[in-house]
């Protein structure tokens, strides 16, 4: 149904293009969020409509005026850092995201579906916890406590977006991509594919032996727009990575 519109935050992010991209396939409208530059998502995919708004520093009326008429809510905008998460990166991830949903039970949109990691599910003390006998599902919860900011960001804001969820009522999923490979739909070079840049490129001397678990975007963004479609999957953390 065409008048069944879902907002998009981070519409110009690596995943967030593929995730509207996506959503105009399965026939739904797309408005979606930038923070600055569009990098010229409009023209890549032609009905997106852009709204500017700083999920940090803008105002929830501002955000809540972003969601009017909005059924669907893909809050896909966080940051994902090569390094360490600033404060005012950890910021947005906290208080952007609470902002988000505040604004989304206001506006009256009845599906969310977050954008959160792997990286909130893994990296349990115990050597014996993600190994093919006892792989990590999504009972799991990442430690508070590690050395990676950027997982405990993504933790931390998590459990914070259950709990709001909850208090306002929310139809909530939440989406957990491994390292997020494939191809970019806009010129910008996110954190993402810079490790298979600087391999492909000779940038890197030697790649060194570890294992890594990937996932495709497409199948990430697909994941997106079919969790808001199927109110089953409502209250449910859905792992998106390739084993």
């Amino acid at each position: 149904d065409m008048s069944d519109k879902v907002l998009v935050t981070g519409v110009a992010g690596f995943i967030g293009s593929h995730v509207a991209r996506v959503a105009l396939l399965s026939g739904l409208s797309v408005r979606g969020t930038v923070r600055g530059s569009s990098y010229g998502i409009e023209n890549v995919l032609p009905g997106v409509e852009i709204v500017q708004v700083d999920l940090l520093h803008g105002t929830e009326a501002e955000l809540e005026k972003a969601m009017l008429g909005c059924t669907y809510l893909a809050h896909v905008a966080s940051p994902f850092p090569g390094g360490d998460v600033t404060d005012d990166e950890m910021k947005v991830a906290l208080d952007g995201t609470a902002k988000v949903l505040r604004a989304a039970a206001t506006a009256g949109v009845k599906r969310v579906v977050l954008t959160s990691s792997v990286a909130a599910i893994d990296g349990s003390d115990d050597k014996n916890k993600g190994t093919a006998a006892r792989p990590y599902t999504s009972e799991d919860w990442a430690p508070d406590v590690r050395s990676s900011s950027y997982a405990v960001s993504k933790t931390v804001a998590e459990r914070r977006a259950w709990k709001l969820a909850e208090e306002l009522s929310l139809q909530m999923t939440t989406i957990h991509p491994s390292f997020v490979n494939g191809p970019l739909l806009l010129p910008r070079s996110p954190t993402s594919v810079a490790m298979a840049k600087r391999i492909l490129e000779g940038a890197m001397p030697a790649v060194p032996a570890i294992g890594m678990n990937v996932c495709g975007v497409h199948d990430v963004a697909e994941a997106h727009v079919k969790a808001l479609l199927d109110t089953s999957t409502a209250g449910e953390r859905l792992i998106v990575a390739s084993g």
